[in-house]
């Protein structure tokens, strides 16, 4: 293959060293300067801070070890395939091993870049029957294709390239959700140019606003169907791993269930609302509004289905007031716990308060909050083709597939 070899990473390893923790009961081995950290740390590609910080008695009287910078850090217990470089000298716990290169032929970058495609191969070599980790010997087995340092770095400077860009995406997705969120609260509750306000059971509103319980505006209200069998000729059921906490459905993943006698009362039209009735108590209240699909779809019997005169209330103003609402927990705290079940009674519901714009303004809200929640998609698919693009690279420059050329 050229200037590439096929190796094995005992090949360019000088030393594979384990870490330990020590003992929370000693408080001298604690609050030193020496930067310490779990596998819990690596949530980025670099290490630039320690998790906690021990003592020089702490290092020298427990099994931690201080790692060099610019080494590999690997999850090798906990959190398995997880890797980074660490910038600074760190000492590591138990779920860690510290990967020292042989400089002169390898690259940290290299490396790393390597494991994150390899992620599944290097979980495949786990073994143990409570706490799974990788023996040393193991992992110093893999074999992998190496060029020359300058092709490495190359191929690292690309990858990182993809990866700013991720970052970036990443960034452009909280900056817009944040944006969201404080438009939520503010549109919701203030309105648009309004100047005078007024104080009401659920708080300060704009004045020309009416405070209404929820079933002045409610057509329909009917639960869903429990089906515990499948069919492949059936009904799509919409059911709640179809739902999200941003209140969109997604048909990524879905069931078919047997087409009951009745099922067509089930099934959803555009600006139908869903409500979770009954869940586990982290999920009871998500909510959603049902748009269209290719295919019919029902509901399972863990929603509520709410159809709304549309003339007095948008279904989907009711739910970003019920996205907030369940954000806070209020749903929650309103349910009935049973068997590690919640359910919120469908009275509550209808007694519900909530403010009522004009239709017009309801509008004009759902309109700017919905124009927001574009953008957070669009930078969520520009992010999901960064990371195909990624991948696809890691498969072609990592394994000499495509031959990266220096100018």
């Amino acid at each position: 293959m050229g200037q590439w070899k096929r190796i094995k990473l005992g090949d360019v390893i000088i030393d594979l060293i384990g870490g330990g923790t020590p003992s929370t009961k000693e408080e001298n081995y604690w609050n030193g300067n020496i930067p310490w950290m779990t596998s819990a740390h690596i949530t980025s590609k670099e290490i630039f801070t320690g998790q906690r910080k021990i003592s020089e008695t702490g290092l020298k009287e427990s099994a931690t070890k201080l790692i060099p910078k610019n080494s590999l850090l690997i999850a090798s217990r906990v959190g398995i395939g997880k890797a980074a470089i660490n910038r600074i000298d760190v000492a590591i716990s138990q779920d860690l091993t510290g990967v020292i290169l042989d400089n002169s032929r390898i690259q940290p970058e290299y490396v790393y870049w390597w494991l994150a495609l390899n992620q599944n191969k290097l979980k495949s070599l786990a073994q143990g029957s409570t706490i799974k980790g990788i023996l040393k010997e193991d992992f110093a087995k893999l074999e992998l294709e190496l060029p020359s340092l300058n092709i490495q770095k190359e191929i690292s400077n690309i990858l990182n390239l993809v990866d700013e860009a991720i970052q970036k995406a990443d960034e452009a997705i909280e900056h817009t959700e944040r944006l969201k969120q404080g438009l939520m609260q503010k549109l919701l509750t203030e309105g648009i140019g309004h100047t005078e306000f007024k104080e009401t059971k659920i708080g300060r509103i704009p004045k020309e606003w009416e405070v209404m319980e929820l079933h002045n505006s409610i057509l329909e209200m009917k639960n869903g169907f429990a089906s515990g069998k499948r069919d492949i000729a059936g009904v799509v059921q919409i059911r709640m791993n179809n739902v999200s906490t941003e209140g969109r459905i997604n048909f990524d993943k879905y069931l078919k269930v047997p087409k009951i006698t009745n099922y067509k009362q089930y099934i959803l039209v555009e600006d139908d609302f869903i409500f979770n009735n009954t869940n586990s108590i982290d999920l009871v209240g998500k909510s959603s509004v049902f748009k269209s699909a290719p295919f019919e779809c029902v509901f399972s019997n863990h929603f509520t289905r709410i159809r709304f005169n549309k003339e007095i209330i948008l279904p989907q103003y009711v739910l970003y007031h019920f996205i907030l609402l369940w954000k806070t927990k209020h749903f929650q705290s309103l349910a009935i716990r049973h068997v590690g079940q919640a359910a919120v009674n469908s009275n509550y519901l209808l007694k519900m308060l909530l403010p009522f714009p004009s239709i017009k303004e309801q509008r004009k809200i759902v309109d700017i909050i919905q124009n927001v929640e574009n953008r957070v998609l669009f930078e969520k698919r520009r992010k999901n083709q960064f990371e195909q693009i990624k991948q696809g690279l890691m498969n072609d420059l990592l394994t000499g597939k495509k031959r990266v050329t220096l100018n």
